[in-house]
């Protein structure tokens, strides 16, 4: 009977995660691949102070990611998530009234850094507690099939809006749905934070993330993660020179993306997620290689192909990935959400020293050397063989 009730309550946080993850996407869509940029316009910084100041805050994410879990470790992690989104919701908004001042810029990062490190942490203990084994892929698909529906239409109506200056509509939208994005988490069922003193803290990352046969591909995590995430765009903007146009690829690659994310998703459950991310990893090679075509071929159509290749190469990677990161998680139960942290430590060190790379690189030779950082992240998925 209490495998019966443990399963009702599965399906039900499953389904009110995914209207959280319906409304947080939207909010997720309209900024995007404009980040960088919104960020450079609100505050007067060049591309460069851009990557410098998201290296930074990378930084801050590594040193303060334990202290701020362990603080908060009495309340549930549906509390902590809404925390998280909150302050997501704060960053934007210091970014629409921000006018070009570095007390404003430094509160705005410290949202943002606080907002990675109430959310990721606990969204992926959250996840974890709401699916098991032969569950996940579809989970995942279902998912993906929601983010990509997203952008679908988001990009296409936030690169029209910052085309025309009017940053603010962009943002007032994506704040807007991050408070319906917390409504909608407020029922779900989620245990208590589970932290314990450094001393153990450290012992799962030693023991149970660095000197695991893990820790390579958590490190080639940070390289493509940090790459797709933020330097991709800025090279996008470069090669293509218009919002509109940016948004009109993300929205092709969501088309192929709709396409092949449920089928990825059963394909997983059907198989193993190991099985299919032995796939996957060159899938991902290709996917973000062909991205570095652009450096030699600047135009909409090149940008077009590229990315809807990606939206087909994508999810056979993402699913079985995120799925074979939570089965590599729950061998250190109860301690998931140390593990999570101590993947955030790697994750954010590696993300700071490739950023802070990249914008000595944008300074010397200007936006379009980031196509060699795609290549690059393209060689390192040979990182995931043994993960």
């Amino acid at each position: 009977m209490y495998v019966y009730d443990e399963e009702i309550e599965m399906k039900d946080n499953r389904r009110k995660l995914m209207w959280m993850e319906a409304f947080s996407s939207i909010g997720e869509a309209v900024i995007g691949i404009f980040l960088p940029f919104l960020i450079g316009r609100a505050f007067g910084l060049s591309m460069v102070e851009v990557i410098l100041l998201m290296s930074i805050m990378q930084l801050g994410l590594v040193v303060s990611v334990y202290p701020i879990n362990r603080l908060v470790r009495a309340l549930s992690t549906q509390k902590v998530i809404s925390i998280g989104m909150a302050l997501y919701s704060l960053f934007f908004i210091v970014l629409a009234i921000a006018p070009e001042s570095r007390i404003l810029v430094a509160m705005a990062a410290a949202f943002y850094v606080l907002s990675i490190v109430f959310y990721w942490p606990s969204w992926h203990v959250a996840f974890l507690h709401s699916s098991k084994d032969g569950q996940r892929g579809t989970f995942l698909g279902n998912l993906q099939m929601i983010f990509v529906g997203v952008n679908l239409v988001a990009p296409l109506l936030a690169g029209f809006f910052l085309d025309r200056g009017w940053d603010l509509g962009v943002l007032v939208i994506s704040v807007t749905m991050f408070l319906f994005a917390i409504l909608s988490l407020r029922n779900v069922e989620l245990p208590r934070q589970k932290l314990s003193k450094f001393s153990k803290q450290w012992s799962v990352f030693r023991d149970d993330l660095w000197k695991t046969k893990h820790g390579l591909g958590i490190i080639t995590e940070g390289i493509q993660g940090g790459t797709l995430w933020f330097l991709w765009p800025i090279f996008l903007g470069a090669a293509l020179g218009s919002f509109t146009q940016m948004g009109f690829v993300v929205a092709l690659a969501a088309i192929a993306e709709l396409v092949s994310s449920k089928f990825f998703g059963k394909f997983t459950d059907q198989r193993s997620a190991r099985k299919v991310l032995n796939l996957g990893q060159w899938f991902r090679s290709l996917d973000i290689g062909f991205r570095g075509l652009l450096m030699f071929f600047p135009s909409l159509f090149v940008a077009s192909a590229v990315t809807v290749s990606a939206g087909f190469l994508g999810p056979i990677f993402n699913i079985s990935f995120y799925s074979r990161t939570c089965e590599i998680a729950e061998k250190s139960a109860p301690r998931e959400l140390e593990w999570f942290i101590a993947r955030e430590w790697v994750l954010g060190t590696v993300r700071f020293i490739w950023m802070m790379i990249a914008a000595v690189a944008v300074y010397f030779w200007g936006e379009m050397v980031l196509g060699w950082f795609l290549i690059a992240a393209a060689v390192a998925s040979v990182g995931f063989r043994r993960y």
